[in-house]
């Protein structure tokens, strides 16, 4: 009967990350329905549950997320970021590597790398060679220190869970150093030889045509829903434009067409003769530069709650005072049906915008803003920010301060002198990554619980201990990073780290090198835009083809195992069963 249990829960994960895979829904809300699930089922007590949702290590993920707020508005961080994209294209790009791999080593890499993109479509037109690389960096930065991403944390608790003593500050960065140089060396050069240097503007200028009203056109008089132009298939329209110049933007369903009125529509030229009421119009030969006055880029963050729905559905006009005109997905666009395409993950969004979207939804977690414009804190409590940040982080590492209660108290400092609002954190709350990284403990304890790593070692010990424990290590990590090109790195350490720990003492060896090789194998996100949320977020902005993040992943992953793995074996002497 327990086989029976733990091939079922087995075989829900697998099933949880088929789906997340395939259909690309909302990675926490998937993982927190199976933890339900679990929980109902009684396969996990409600206060290893609740534990798991409420833990110090997760709230101290979250506060680090509030913290990096602070330093994406430090006035120093601006001057600094001014200093990088001055010199040869080569040189900026290795600028840009370095000061996000650094920065990563204590910054969340989403905020780095929204940092990052902000920088770039203000300085720079053309971002292939750049996008892609910068989250890269931004990776194998953060592998350098314990708080440099979310993955260290998460096995550093479920470490300390099961009676080992924590990682500090500086551990990882003895074995991520040298794949991290090498990894900068290689992102520095072969991007620029990759990837063209085809603009990335996000307007499909193309799609966007404008039409005049005639005085004795059939629409004058009604409304745009009357007219039936509320809900086009083929085409859209986003903005009116009044004979007196006054902007009816996004164009509302109750607006009146009077004459002369000029129509913003996007969508094929040719596809307006399919729709009868318009075939009196006058389409004019307008440059498309000049069309769609009201417009905001954003892209779909995972944090998102539109993930898994059409715009229809989300109610998206009603929601945000705007309407999506173009969807673009990798090197993919849409502009027909946009009421019916589900949004995913990533996704960049062209939309026509009111007046308060700005105001209103800056700070809204479903987007990251493309055209948000920074407001940074004043030179003296930037600095006092910086100084109490590095003094918590020095104190951490002499084991006088937890990371927990330090980052309280600088969100505290921060309330206090106004550098974060309370306002602005309460709409930035990461719903989705509290509901992942608490199911990814969920899952551990499960798995542990129940035992299923024993089980499944069994059929495979008596092989395995014919082999160099060196193997084992190493077709272990080769395991966890294939898992986390298919699901989270959280997910992805949460599922790995009862497997790394019974594997290790079934070989009657020492635990370390297969705890590091999970937290190393679940960040080393290089071969899909799917596995890590940086990745996501470049994907669209870049124009890429999942194929381009294969072609310039793949040797970066095979000298990231290489260095780390070696580099692992020499610290704990493996290299002597050689």
């Amino acid at each position: 009967m327990q086989d029976l249990i733990i091939l079922t829960v087995l075989l829900l994960i697998f099933a949880a990350i088929v789906i997340v895979y395939l259909f690309e829904i909302s990675t926490g809300f998937v993982f927190f329905t199976l933890s339900i699930l679990f929980l109902l089922t009684g396969l996990i007590e409600t206060k290893e549950f609740l534990s798991s949702f409420f833990d110090e290590t997760l709230m101290t993920i979250v506060t680090l997320i509030f913290i990096s707020k602070g330093l994406e508005y430090n006035r120093l961080t601006e001057v600094f970021r001014n200093l990088l994209l001055n010199g040869t294209k080569r040189y900026v790009l290795f600028k840009l590597n370095v000061f996000s791999m650094v920065y990563s080593m204590f910054v969340n890499n989403a905020a780095v790398v929204s940092t990052m993109i902000g920088i770039l479509r203000g300085r720079y037109k053309y971002q292939r060679p750049f996008l892609m690389s910068i989250s890269f960096a931004s990776i194998l930065g953060g592998m350098l220190t314990l708080v440099g991403t979310s993955t260290n944390l998460i096995v550093n608790n479920l470490k300390m869970k099961s009676g080992f003593p924590s990682w500090n500050l500086f551990d990882f960065f003895v074995i991520g150093i040298i794949p991290a140089t090498v990894g900068l060396i290689y992102l520095a050069k072969v991007p620029l030889q990759l990837f063209d240097e085809a603009d990335t503007d996000l307007k499909d200028k193309s799609s966007i045509f404008e039409v005049h009203v005639s005085p004795d056109s059939k629409l004058i008089g009604k409304s745009i829903e009357e007219n039936g132009l509320r809900n086009l298939k083929k085409i859209f329209l986003g903005e009116v434009v009044r004979e007196n110049g006054e902007l009816v933007s996004p164009a509302s369903p109750t607006h009146i067409i009077q004459k002369n009125d000029r129509l913003v529509f996007v969508g094929d030229k040719e596809d307006i003769l399919s729709v009868g009421i318009l075939k009196d119009l006058v389409v004019l030969d307008t440059d498309s530069r000049y069309l769609l006055k009201n417009v905001n880029e954003v892209i779909v963050s995972d944090e998102s709650d539109l993930i898994g729905l059409t715009p229809k559905n989300a109610q998206f006009r009603a929601r945000f005072n705007a309407v999506i005109i173009s969807i673009r997905r990798g090197d993919k666009v849409f502009y027909k049906n946009i009421g019916e395409e589900t949004i995913r993950s990533g996704d960049q969004l062209t939309l026509v915008i009111g007046d308060d979207f700005n105001k209103s939804y800056t700070n809204d977690l479903s987007f990251v803003h493309l055209e948000k414009k920074v407001e940074t804190n004043g030179m003296m409590s930037s600095i006092l920010f910086l100084v109490f940040f590095i003094c918590i982080l020095i104190l951490n590492l002499f084991g006088l301060l937890s990371l927990f209660k330090g980052t309280l108290l600088l969100l505290v400092f921060a309330f206090l002198t106004k550098i974060i609002s309370l306002n602005s954190l309460r709409a930035e709350i990461p719903y989705n990554l509290i509901m992942t990284v608490g199911s990814a403990f969920v899952i551990s304890v499960v798995l542990k619980n129940l035992k299923a790593p024993e089980l499944i070692l069994s059929f495979l010990l008596p092989y395995l201990l014919q082999m160099p424990v060196f193997i084992s290590l190493f077709l272990f990590f080769i395991f966890v990073i294939f898992l986390t090109e298919f699901v989270s790195n959280a997910v992805a350490a949460g599922i790995a780290f009862p497997f790394a720990l019974s594997l290790a003492q079934g070989l009657s060896t020492a635990t370390e090198p297969f705890f590091l090789v999970t937290a190393f194998g679940a960040s080393a996100s290089f071969l899909t835009p799917f596995g890590y949320h940086t990745n996501m977020m470049v994907f669209s902005i870049g124009h890429y083809k999942p194929s381009e993040f294969l072609k310039l992943g793949l040797p970066l992953t095979i000298a990231y195992v290489v260095f780390v793995y070696v580099s692992i074996l020499y610290k704990f002497d493996l290299y002597v069963s050689f």
